[in-house]
């Protein structure tokens, strides 16, 4: 083979492997926030239940805010289901944010 066939053998699988780099990078975002996405707006528009916020607690567990009608939950799923805090009234969790 010639030198220029290696070198863009070589470009080619850098090129390929750029891509997938891209790609997992791109599921990734998407799959971190497919809440706000406003293609999944219409989906969730009528539903009682909706994931505020999640965040990682470790590689198994995730603290999580889930609203249902005029209430939020706090919850760790992962090994264990815990319920930490229930019944959380949303009037509540505003005051909070404006002190």
């Amino acid at each position: 083979m010639q030198a220029t066939s290696y070198v863009t053998s070589f470009i080619g699988l850098i090129f390929v492997i750029g891509l997938i780099f891209v790609l997992l990078w791109a599921l990734k975002y998407i799959s971190e926030n497919a809440q706000k996405c406003k293609l999944f707006e219409n989906i969730n528009k009528d539903k009682r239940l909706n994931v505020i916020e999640s965040r990682r607690l470790d590689s198994k567990n995730t603290l999580m805010i889930i609203k249902q009608d005029n209430k939020e939950h706090l919850i760790v799923t992962g090994n264990n289901n815990i319920i930490i805090e229930k019944n959380i009234h949303i009037k509540e969790v505003e005051d909070k944010n404006h002190d």
